[in-house]
C-alpha cells in the first residue's frame, strides 16, 4: 500500500499501546523520510505547561483528554511529517474521524512485551497501582479494537529492533528513505557486518571444523594417541602433536588445512556435521588402536 499523499495532513501516523515504542520508532522513522516528528504527548505538555502526571492529577482523566483531543486534532490538522499520539488517543471519537482520512501505522505489541517495557516507568498514571499487568490487560481489551480501526497498516515490534520496524513501516507502506540509514562503519545498513548471534555461532562452527581438520591429519600411531588431544577430544585438537612440522608457508599444519577444507560452510549444514562425525570416529579409532598396541607391547615385554 502507498502512504496518504494528502498534503494537508501527516506523512504516517502512529498510534498503539504504551510500551510499542512509538516516540523511539516515529524519531527513526522521521530521519529516514527526511521531515520532522511530532509527538502528541509533548505538545499536550507544552500547551499546559505542565507534565501529563501533574495534569492526570490536577484535571483528572477527563480533563486531560478533552486537552489531548485539541492537540491530536490541530496535529492532524497542520502536520506534515510524522505524527505520534499517546496511547489512548483513539478513544476519541472525533480524532479516530481524522485518522480516517491518514495514513496510520498500528505498532502491535503483545501484553507480555507491552508489560515488560512500561514496567520500570511511573509515569504512566493510567498503570499506577498495586496491579499494573490487570491496568494494562483492561486497557488493552477496549483499546485494541479502535487501533485495528482506524490503522491502515499493522507492524509487530516484539523483539524487533527500531530499525527493523521502520524497514518494515516503509516496506509496507511502499516508501523510501531518503537518507539511507547507516551504521558506525559508515556502511550502509544492508551491507555493513551484521554481529548477531548466527555469525558467533559460524565463527564457532568454523573453529569445530579446523579442530576436526587437524585431526584427520594426524599420524594414526602411538605418538598421536600420547597427545592431549587423541586423550581429552577437546581444545587441544587444533594444536600440531609432536613430530609435526611447519608447511612450506611456514605456518602450523593445523592452521593450513583451514582453507583446503571448506570451511565457510555454515557449521549447521549436514556436510560440516558429517565431517565432525567422521572426525570423532577417527580419533577413537585411533585410540583404540594404540591402546591395543600398548597391551600387545605390554604382554610381550612381560613374557
Amino acid at each position: 500500500m502507498s502512504a496518504h499523499a494528502d498534503s494537508h495532513g501527516p506523512r504516517v501516523v502512529l498510534v498503539g499501546p504504551p510500551g510499542a515504542g512509538k516516540t523511539t520508532i516515529g524519531r527513526k522513522l522521521a530521519r529516514e523520510l527526511d521531515v520532522e516528528l511530532y509527538d502528541t504527548d509533548a505538545g499536550i505538555e507544552e500547551a499546559a505547561g505542565r507534565g501529563i502526571p501533574e495534569i492526570f492529577a490536577a484535571d483528572g482523566e477527563p480533563g486531560f483528554r478533552r486537552l489531548e483531543e485539541e492537540v491530536v486534532g490541530r496535529a492532524l490538522r497542520s502536520e506534515r511529517g510524522v505524527v505520534s499520539l499517546g496511547g489512548g488517543a483513539v478513544l476519541s471519537e472525533k480524532t479516530r474521524a481524522l485518522l480516517r482520512e491518514c495514513t496510520v501505522v498500528y505498532l502491535e505489541i503483545s501484553i507480555a512485551e507491552g508489560l515488560r517495557r512500561t514496567g520500570a516507568t511511573n509515569t504512566r498514571p493510567l498503570l499506577g497501582g498495586a496491579d499494573p499487568g490487570t491496568k494494562y490487560r483492561e486497557l488493552m481489551r477496549f483499546r485494541r479494537p479502535l487501533y485495528r480501526e482506524v490503522a491502515s497498516v499493522r507492524v509487530r515490534t516484539d523483539g524487533r529492533s527500531p530499525g527493523r520496524v521502520v524497514r518494515a513501516i516503509m516496506g509496507k507502506l511502499g516508501l523510501e528513505p531518503v537518507h539511507p540509514e547507516t551504521t558506525e562503519t559508515g556502511l550502509p545498513a544492508d551491507v555493513a557486518p551484521q554481529r548477531s548471534s548466527r555469525s558467533r555461532a559460524r565463527r564457532r562452527a568454523r573453529a569445530r571444523a579446523r579442530r576436526a581438520a587437524a585431526a584427520q591429519q594426524a599420524p594414526a600411531g602411538p605418538s598421536a594417541t600420547n597427545t592431549p588431544a587423541a586423550e581429552t577430544g577437546g581444545k587441544n585438537d587444533a594444536e600440531p602433536a609432536e613430530g609435526e612440522g611447519s608447511g612450506t608457508s611456514g605456518r602450523p599444519a593445523g592452521r593450513t588445512e583451514s582453507t583446503d577444507t571448506g570451511l565457510r560452510t555454515p557449521g549447521r549444514s549436514r556436510r560440516a556435521r558429517a565431517r565432525r562425525a567422521r572426525a570423532r570416529r577417527q580419533q577413537r579409532e585411533q585410540a583404540e588402536q594404540a591402546q591395543v598396541e600398548q597391551e600387545k607391547t605390554g604382554t610381550e615385554q612381560s613374557r
